[in-house]
């Protein structure tokens, strides 16, 4: 049996709905989730605690970086080291190009395990990044076993970074949606009686 930490920054319902179903229907792989916060202050999820196996959130410095729509948040985690040392996994997930997954990276390479980089980013999605931005991305991307792609526009986007083909996987983002449709019409009720 395979040990794979997923790296990522905040406990969404529909990752958390993914992390689960993994983690209960995959059996022969141990999944372990590491969480670099536990919530953002644009954020108002309900979460199933009893869904969070294996999981660990970590203390993080977060910066808010205001934009022009929305804010972007930049989780800075620490120790996440030692958590990686403690469940000493063979494969490494870490999403997108941020703090976490600079040190999960490295933590991949000292300790000889594979490092699978995922994004959900686009090349629209990602057309005004910053030079930092850029680094990472380089870093990340230059030295990944492999990576997974959430759409083929965040395939595209991994090939004109310089991914070769046969290291890029595409798994759509799939969970079941009907509850996400609920709670939105709920909330679009409540506000057209107001």
């Amino acid at each position: 049996m395979g040990r794979i930490a997923l790296v990522t920054n905040i406990p969404a319902p529909y990752r958390v709905d993914l992390f689960y179903y993994m983690q209960t229907q995959i059996k022969k792989h141990e999944f372990h989730v590491i969480y670099t916060s536990e919530n953002e202050d644009n954020r108002s999820w309900k979460i199933k605690k009893e869904k969070m196996l294996n999981t660990h959130i970590l203390q993080s410095k977060v910066i808010k970086i205001h934009g022009d729509m929305d804010g972007r948040y930049v989780h800075i985690p620490e120790k996440i080291g030692n958590i990686l040392s403690e469940i000493n996994p063979d494969v490494v997930i870490a999403w997108e190009y941020n703090p976490a997954a600079l040190q999960s990276l490295f933590w991949s390479k000292v300790h000889h395990k594979k490092f699978i980089h995922l994004t959900d980013g686009t090349l629209f999605s990602e057309r005004n990044i910053g030079k930092i931005q850029k680094v990472s991305r380089k870093i990340i991307i230059g030295n990944c076993d492999a990576a997974i792609a959430s759409s083929l526009k965040a395939k595209e986007k991994l090939l004109a970074w310089g991914v070769p083909e046969d290291k890029i996987f595409v798994s759509l983002l799939t969970v079941d949606i009907e509850p996400y449709i609920m709670m939105h019409n709920q909330k679009m009720e409540v506000a057209s009686e107001i």
